[in-house]
């Protein structure tokens, strides 16, 4: 019988090869999802997309082949908007937490029709958004023009991202606990763009104490509590907290 230790070993061998590859290379990300903006079907082609469609803290949000006005929505607007869109049906749902399966929302009714067949949830939307794709990858939902009026919206409560998740590419700084990395979010054009978010650490001293770090101006950090990316602009305040408020 091989030993625990050997089992490690090759665990830990086979882990090395597999994230030393390309994120893009393990798996196909080509989906048609609902857009959380409009309740339409939006398609992402890469792996890049796919993640720039989640950026805003797990959400989907559309912003390629007739969705580009939905990137036009503050983030913060989508946020505390009482209601969702449901994966399967595409009616409203409430924006509660227990609708939420993994990073989509899914009504009780589609959820127990799902579950009533002896289904696992996650793998039927993963093969449904496959099958969305080839549709309305060439049929797009909504036409270039359609803008998305968020004016009347009601606003309620932010709900925060599911526990744990971080857009891929972002990860807790091991002294500060903040996020630092690079990730990938939408241009406002139909595109991808890159962006990093800097932790504490990366910062620049305190002008008043010079002990404590501020964020670094013209940076920008996410915010795992709320799931968005906050831009530090050059004339931010240079004092750290403590000092602010003494």
């Amino acid at each position: 019988m091989e030993s625990r230790s050997e089992h490690q070993r090759l665990t830990e061998r086979w882990l090395r090869q597999v994230i030393e590859r390309n994120p893009a290379s393990l798996s196909d990300w080509r989906a048609g999802k609902v857009c959380q903006v409009c309740g339409d079907i939006a398609t992402v082609s890469t792996w890049e997309e796919w993640v720039a469609a989640h950026s805003e803290g797990g959400e989907f949000v559309g912003f390629r082949k007739g969705h580009i006005w939905c990137t036009a929505v503050p983030p913060g607007a989508l946020a505390e908007r009482p209601s969702r869109y449901c994966e399967i049906c595409q009616q409203e749902l409430p924006h509660e937490r227990d609708r939420r399966i993994d990073l989509s929302w899914i009504c009780e009714s589609c959820e127990r029709r799902v579950r009533e067949r002896g289904h696992d949830l996650e793998s039927v939307l993963a093969e449904l958004s496959k099958l969305r794709f080839g549709h309305y990858e060439s049929n797009p939902a909504r036409s270039d023009d359609e803008e998305v009026d968020d004016s009347d919206w009601p606003l309620e409560g932010r709900l925060e991202p599911p526990v744990g998740w971080l857009p891929p590419g972002l990860y807790r700084c091991g002294q500060c606990g903040e996020i630092r990395g690079t990730t990938w979010t939408n241009d406002g054009e139909g595109g991808v763009e890159t962006i990093e978010s800097t932790c504490i650490c990366e910062g620049i001293p305190c002008r008043n104490c010079g002990r404590q770090n501020v964020h670094r101006p013209i940076s920008d950090y996410y915010d795992p509590t709320d799931g968005h990316f906050w831009h530090v602009p050059y004339f931010a305040g240079m004092t750290c907290p403590e000092c602010a408020n003494g």
